[in-house]
C-alpha cells in the first residue's frame, strides 16, 4: 500500500484526539518597552576573564537501567556524612551579580535585547514572567503547538511558548519527564534503612555563570555544590599514582592537543576528514620519549577522559571541529545539585500539558496543519517542535511526512552521537575519603581505557552513601552487553584494590543500577559530538524551521554534563514561526 499524502488521513483507522479547550483570560497587555534600571557594574573588561571550562578538564576538576539488590553487610560503623557547607554556593540576587550573569550568557546588563522585544518575552519587565514561577495565560489565543520529547528542550520550550499565548501539548514516550536527567531513588538496608537521590543521567552543571539551569536553581532557591578540586588517580594495582608523573604525562597530553590545534591549523579544509584521534596517534608516536608501562596507562586515562567529554571515539572526533563549542562553555564553578537534578525538571513541568507514553512514529504536515501520530493517535496542530536525542533522529524510528530536507538528513548523518554509562552503588556507610568528590582509575588494555575509569562521590548531595563509576568509550558500549552482576563485581574488585591496602573493608553495596542508555529506545545514546566529516554548521542545519515543523536537536544536555545551551532560547523560533 502507498503512503497516505500529506493531505490524506481519513483512510487511517487511527483516533484522533482534539486539544482540550481551556479556561479564558484576558489577554497578556503589551509590552512594556522600559529598560530596568541600569546596575553598578564593575569595569566590563573585567567580564572576559572568566574560567572557561575546556573540554579536555571536564571529567577531573581540577585542572533502560537495570537494577538489583545485595543483602546489606554493616562490617563497619556508619560514618557520618561530611560538613560540606563551605563547598555549597549560595548565588545573592543583587544587581551586580544578575548583570554578569546577563553578560556571561550574552545578554545586555540592563536591558532587553530588540529580538527580545519584538518576540514579546516579557509583558512586564522585573516582574513575574521573569521567574520560573511565570504565570502562564488561560487563555491562550495563538496557534496550537505539539512539542514531542518532555526533555528540558522540550519542557522550557513549552514554558515559553505557553508564557507567549501559544497552545502547548507535549508528547512523551516514557512515563516520566526529564529524557537523559533521572534522578532516581535509591534505598535498602535492614534495620538501618539508607537512602539516596543519584542521577542516573545528567549530573553535573558545567559552570554556573550564564547557564540556564543554574539561573533555574537560583530562582528555585536551590544550593550548588562546587565539585571540588581533589582527583586523585590510582593505578591498575591500586596504588596512587606518582604526583609527579601525574603532572608530567598530563602536561605531555595537553601538549599534543595544542600541536593537533596548530596542525589543523595548517591543513585547513583538509583537516575536516581527519580525526583528532590520528592525529594525536602520530605527534605521539613522532615526540614519544621513553617511557613506561604507568605512563602509558596514564595517558590513555587522559584519552578515555578526552572521549568522556565528547561522548565519542577520539579516532570518530573531527580535528577541525571537536572543540568547537569550547569558546562557548560557561564560566564559573562546576556544581552538584543537591536532591538531584530531577527538581529542576519537576519544576520545569509544572503546569505543562504532558501526555505520556506517547511514542510518536509518524510527524505529517500539510496544508491544514500538522499531525502527530503516536500508536493509534493522532494528535492535530498548527505547528510540532521535535526535540528527540539524535540518536533517535538517527535510527529513523519517527517517519516524516513528507521528508525532512535533506540538507537536515545529512546533517543528522554527519554528526557523531555516542555514549556514557554508569554504575550507581548505595553503601551501607562512606568508606572513601570525605574530601573528594572525584577520583580516578587507571587499566592497562587501551580499548577499554574507559571503563570505570572515574568515580563520582555523592555522599554530599544524595543524601546517603553513593559512588558512582563512569563507563566511557569504546567501554561504553561493551558495558551495555555486560551482565550487570560482572559489572558490579568489578567495580568492588577496582574498590577492593585501592582501600583495602589501607586497612579500610570495602562492604558489600545495599543497592546498584547499571544503566543501559544506548539500548533505552528514547535515547540511542546520551550526547552529540562533532565527528569526523561534520561541523558545527550542522547544529545549526538541525534547528532550521522546515514546513510546519521544527526539528530542534538537543545537542547541548550532555548526560553527564548539563549545560542546558540547547534549552532557553526560543524567541526566534517563536519570531519566524
Amino acid at each position: 500500500m502507498d503512503p497516505p499524502t500529506s493531505d490524506d488521513f481519513s483512510s487511517l483507522p487511527l483516533e484522533f484526539i482534539p486539544f482540550l479547550p481551556l479556561p479564558s483570560q484576558t489577554t497578556p497587555s503589551p509590552i512594556q518597552n522600559q529598560p530596568a534600571p541600569a546596575p553598578a557594574l564593575p569595569d566590563p573588561n573585567a567580564f572576559l576573564s572568566f574560567p572557561i571550562p575546556k573540554k579536555r578538564r571536564r571529567g577531573r576538576p581540577q585542572k533502560a537501567q537495570t537494577s538489583f539488590q545485595f543483602p546489606q553487610l554493616l562490617t563497619q560503623k556508619q560514618q557520618p556524612i561530611p560538613d560540606i557547607s563551605e563547598e555549597i554556593i549560595v548565588i545573592n540576587k543583587d544587581p551586580t551579580n544578575e548583570a554578569v550573569i546577563g553578560l556571561s550568557a550574552g545578554f545586555p546588563a540592563d536591558s532587553l535585547t530588540e529580538e527580545e522585544i519584538d518576540a514579546r518575552v516579557v509583558t512586564n519587565i522585573g516582574g513575574i514572567e521573569q521567574s520560573i514561577k511565570e504565570q502562564f495565560p488561560q487563555e491562550y489565543t495563538k496557534s496550537n503547538v505539539i512539542i514531542v520529547g518532555a526533555g528540558l528542550a522540550g519542557l522550557s520550550a513549552a514554558r515559553q511558548l505557553m508564557r507567549l499565548g501559544f497552545k502547548v501539548t507535549v508528547l512523551e514516550g516514557r512515563k516520566r519527564a526529564g529524557g537523559r536527567v533521572y534522578t532516581k531513588k535509591m534505598e535498602g538496608g535492614d534495620g538501618n534503612r539508607v537512602s539516596a537521590l543519584v542521577d542516573l543521567g545528567g549530573s553535573v552543571l558545567t559552570g554556573t555563570l550564564g547557564n540556564p539551569l543554574g539561573i533555574l536553581a537560583r530562582q528555585l532557591g536551590h544550593s550548588m555544590h562546587k565539585v571540588r578540586d581533589k582527583c586523585p588517580l590510582y593505578s591498575v594495582d591500586g596504588k596512587p599514582v606518582d604526583l609527579d608523573m601525574d603532572m608530567k604525562v598530563e602536561t605531555a597530553f595537553n601538549r599534543l592537543l595544542d600541536k593537533a590545534s596548530r596542525l589543523r591549523q595548517l591543513m585547513g579544509d583538509v583537516s575536516v576528514d581527519v580525526s583528532l584521534g590520528a592525529a594525536l596517534e602520530t605527534f605521539r608516536q613522532v615526540y614519544e620519549d621513553a617511557v613506561n608501562k604507568e605512563e602509558i596507562n596514564l595517558f590513555n586515562w587522559h584519552c578515555a577522559n578526552l572521549e568522556y567529554a565528547n561522548a565519542g571515539l577520539l579516532s570518530k572526533l573531527s580535528l577541525a571541529f571537536w572543540d568547537q563549542d569550547d569558546p562557548y562553555d560557561m564560566g564559573g564553578y562546576h556544581c552538584f545539585l543537591p536532591g538531584g537534578n530531577g527538581r529542576l525538571v519537576q519544576a520545569l513541568a509544572e503546569n505543562v500539558q504532558i501526555l505520556y507514553e506517547k511514542t510518536v512514529h509518524t510527524i505529517m504536515h500539510g496544508s491544514d496543519g500538522v499531525r502527530v501520530i503516536a500508536g493509534s493517535q493522532v494528535f492535530e496542530g498548527d505547528m510540532v517542535l521535535c526535540t528527540v536525542p539524535l540518536g533517535v533522529l538517527k535510527s529513523g524510528s519517527i517517519k516524516f511526512i513528507p521528508e525532512l530536507p535533506q540538507r537536515k538528513l545529512d546533517g543528522i548523518k554527519r554528526l557523531g552521537y555516542g555514549l556514557l554509562n554508569k554504575v550507581a552503588m548505595l553503601f551501607p556507610y562512606m568508606f572513601w575519603e570525605t574530601d573528594l568528590d572525584t577520583f580516578g582509575h587507571l587499566t592497562d588494555n587501551t580499548s577499554s581505557r574507559g571503563e570505570f575509569f572515574l568515580f563520582y562521590s555523592y555522599a554530599t548531595v544524595a543524601g546517603g552513601p553513593v559512588l558512582i563509576a563512569l563507563v566511557a568509550g569504546e567501554a561504553a558500549h561493551t558495558f551495555e552487553s555486560m551482565p550487570p552482576t560482572d559489572a558490579v563485581t568489578q567495580v568492588i574488585q577496582i574498590l577492593k584494590g585501592i582501600y583495602e591496602p589501607q586497612g579500610i573493608t570495602v562492604p558489600e553495596p545495599i543497592q546498584t543500577v547499571c544503566t543501559r542508555w544506548g539500548s533505552d529506545p528514547f535515547t540511542l545514546g546520551s550526547y552529540s559530538n562533532v565527528a569526523v566529516g561534520a561541523s558545527g554548521d550542522d547544529y545549526d542545519i538541525l534547528a532550521e524551521k522546515c514546513g510546519r515543523w521544527e526539528t530542534f536537536l538537543c545537542w547541548g544536555g550532555h548526560n553527564e554534563a548539563v549545560s542546558g545551551n540547547h534549552a532557553w532560547s526560543f524567541s526566534q523560533w517563536v519570531k519566524r514561526s
